[in-house]
């Protein structure tokens, strides 16, 4: 019995065009049948639109028109977006449930807003992995649009856009569980983080990577009472220059029912503070949840390396005495 390629399972074309671009799919299979058509025109879940090259403009002109099935598109991935007609092409961009988003090398306009606007309301996961060009403002209504969308579970953002001064003008509360914020090189408020977290009571997972830790306080949130449930931190910093104190401070206040917490230096240290016995007796009494702790530290030279390891050694016992898992990455 002979069989034809063109007979092959929907899974199994489905299996051949993920090593193959949108584009190429459809020089090369496109007209062959009409089965063909039909499983290229209504399966197309993923479409990655970027710098306006020739697979976007393959893309815009000859397949977007004629997708039968706009809503299996699930994920969706731009890139430069000032290189393409967002408003003439914004039909054509129209994905009603993608659930998935990646930006990159985003310029915020107003087109990309009714855009982001359109194609957002199933969103699930967001990555804004780098902002080339927006004013405070656009980036200010970004943000609320983003807190704003009704499924969204897990947000990668830039610090920078994160800690807008300005104050939010949204009523609801974000159903985000999982929330990533990186800049490597800014530093991140304090009280602006508190202002952010108002607006993510169900806020599971935090990781922040930033230069440096700014006590400095531009608004008054003294009264402002963190409620989030916040079970995982991670703090990935450039250098420790707040002492401990300061520090678990800051945790206490804004994350007091940590069970997960990862610290990161990414220089080394330069004195014993965050090996400190007594401070963390103190701090880890005063966190009644907390079941795990990696230290991902370093001694500066001119520490030495035998105290270093003592106290290393003190803090794992300390912790194996209270029930905490303690890793401590050299």
């Amino acid at each position: 019995m002979y069989s034809k390629i063109e007979d092959l399972s929907i899974e199994l074309w489905l299996e051949i065009f993920t090593y193959l671009k949108i584009r190429h799919q459809f020089n090369t299979f496109f007209n062959l049948n009409k089965r063909l058509n039909q499983i290229l025109l209504s399966y197309q879940s993923h479409i990655t639109l970027k710098n306006n090259d020739e697979d976007t403009q393959y893309i815009l002109k000859y397949v977007s028109p004629y997708l039968i099935h706009r809503e299996n598109v699930t994920g969706l991935r731009l890139e430069n977006t000032n290189k393409v007609d967002l408003s003439n092409n914004a039909k054509l961009l129209y994905f009603p449930r993608v659930a998935t988003l990646f930006l990159h090398r985003l310029h915020i306009t107003k087109d990309f807003l009714n855009l982001f606007q359109q194609n957002s309301t199933y969103l699930r996961y967001l990555n804004i992995s780098s902002i080339v060009s927006g004013d405070k403002i656009m980036m200010h209504q970004l943000l609320e649009i983003i807190l704003s969308l009704s499924n969204l579970q897990t947000l990668r953002l830039g610090l920078r856009m994160s800690m807008s001064p300005i104050q939010l003008r949204i009523s609801s509360k974000s159903p985000i569980k999982n929330l990533k914020l990186i800049g490597l090189n800014e530093n991140f408020f304090i009280d602006r983080l508190i202002i952010l977290l108002q607006y993510l009571p169900y806020l599971q997972s935090l990781h922040i990577i930033t230069n440096q830790i700014n006590f400095i306080s531009t608004k008054n949130t003294d009264n402002i009472s963190c409620t989030n449930s916040i079970s995982s931190f991670t703090l990935n910093i450039h250098e420790f220059i707040v002492s401990f104190v300061q520090f678990t401070n800051f945790i206490l206040r804004i994350i007091p029912y940590v069970q997960e917490l990862k610290i990161i230096c990414r220089s080394p240290v330069q004195n014993f503070d965050y090996l400190n016995h007594r401070e963390w007796i103190m701090f880890i009494q005063s966190l009644p949840n907390l079941k795990k702790i990696i230290l991902d530290i370093s001694r500066n030279n001119d520490i030495d390396e035998q105290i270093w390891n003592k106290k290393c050694q003190m803090l794992i016992k300390l912790m194996i005495k209270n029930h905490i898992i303690l890793q401590i990455v050299k």
